[in-house]
């Protein structure tokens, strides 16, 4: 039987507080006082909802029926299971997204960002796939086919994500504004180049012809990359709402100095997570030769840090203040 809106909006909520409680307060059975009461606070206001099975997420209701100190708790509980949601309830979450894109012209551009987004993650699989096995030689490679598929999910989760938290965000990042700085279209072009080489030739040193033999310690300092390489665009992401594919300020969309989250160590830590990437996926995958083309990727990545930082310092109205108190651009302590 098909689940109506607010018996999912109970459903969700109650997943979200016994998820918080358990982690936070560390209950192991039924929901502690507070929760229990949060919980029965939340399923009031369901019940009083004006607008029934026609409801809003609470993101989007004009409304806002929950008193001030409520509204703070059940936030703090969004915040924590939010994330976590989707690693253990993806359906629960896609439908709440669903939900959270509502009716007319926002959905419909929202639809097609969170569309576009999946088919351009489709596509990188394909391509990268393509390319590791193509060179390669052979597709009886598991390290490749795992490093793929996280690849893949984590890509794919993201874009959900973003859509549900912040789709003007998705949109920028999808479709970037006018005035993108001709330098960085350049940049962005010889990068994919570099990427596609950087595939190419894992696939020739790892699948085909076996030039390298690393050790496993090495392959898994690898492994442990990927936490700050996927974890860092994300927490950026999550706190900076003008965090556009391309170099750009964004007038149209009240561009301003982000200074929370990742923003307190480093001025750029989008390009920090890029870093660990270009390190990490030769070393995941065994291959030294791949790790100079990473390397010749992150003098890449220097590069662009440094013409946008210098752009930002003149164009975006207190950088240059926010760079006096936040010194490094990449590296705390060296740069």
């Amino acid at each position: 039987m098909k689940q109506g809106r607010l018996e999912r909006e109970r459903h969700t909520i109650r997943l979200m507080i016994e998820m918080t409680c358990r982690g936070q307060h560390h209950s192991t059975g039924d929901l502690c006082e507070e929760c229990q009461e949060l919980y029965n606070y939340a399923l009031q206001r369901i019940e009083k909802c004006p607008y029934q099975e026609a409801k809003p997420t609470c993101a989007r209701c004009p409304i806002h029926c929950y008193q001030p100190a409520m509204r703070e708790r059940i936030r703090a509980v969004m915040r924590y299971a939010g994330p976590r949601m989707l690693l253990y309830h993806p359906i629960l979450t896609l439908q709440h997204t669903l939900d959270q894109i509502g009716k007319g012209k926002t959905a419909a551009r929202t639809t097609f960002v969170v569309g576009v987004q999946a088919l351009q993650t489709v596509g990188l699989f394909l391509l990268f796939g393509s390319i590791l096995f193509a060179f390669a030689g052979r597709f009886d490679w598991w390290e490749a086919w795992a490093f793929l598929v996280i690849y893949f999910l984590i890509a794919l989760t993201s874009a959900i994500w973003m859509a549900q938290t912040n789709p003007e965000l998705a949109q920028e990042r999808a479709h970037p504004g006018r005035n993108v700085k001709q330098w960085d279209n350049v940049l962005v072009g010889f990068n994919l180049l570099l990427t596609l080489a950087l595939y190419a030739v894992i696939g020739l040193d790892v699948g085909r012809y076996g030039w390298s033999e690393m050790p496993p310690w090495v392959r898994f300092i690898g492994v442990l990359g990927l936490v700050p390489a996927f974890g860092l665009p994300l927490w950026a992401s999550r706190v900076n709402a003008y965090l556009s594919s391309r170099v750009r300020i964004q007038e149209d969309r009240g561009h301003a100095v982000v200074t929370k989250g990742p923003y307190q160590h480093v001025r750029h830590p989008m390009y920090v997570g890029t870093v660990f990437y270009n390190i990490s996926v030769p070393l995941l995958l065994g291959s030294w030769w791949g790790l100079v083309v990473g390397g010749i990727m992150i003098a890449m990545v220097i590069v662009r840090t440094a013409l946008e930082d210098r752009t930002l310092q003149r164009e975006l109205p207190g950088y240059s203040e926010y760079s006096q108190h936040v010194r490094y651009r990449l590296f705390p302590g060296i740069w």
